[in-house]
């Protein structure tokens, strides 16, 4: 299984997404807030390829 680099949290659930069918798990996850946008808020975050710093990048809010 691939490594998870982008995950989506809202309503105290959180989303995962890896890349796959020739798509970045950017793209998976932007294609989730699309389908979903105006439904709740989500917090969309980016995996830090660091060791330094948290584990999880916040990148973006979408506004319910």
């Amino acid at each position: 299984m691939e490594k998870q680099e982008a995950k989506i949290e809202y309503n105290n659930n959180e989303f995962f997404f890896f890349q796959h069918s020739f798509k970045t798990a950017l793209e998976h996850a932007n294609d989730f807030i699309a389908r979903n946008k105006g439904k709740f808020e989500m917090k969309l975050f980016i995996l830090n390829g660091s060791n330094y710093g948290q584990q999880w990048k916040l990148i973006e809010v979408c506004k319910k």
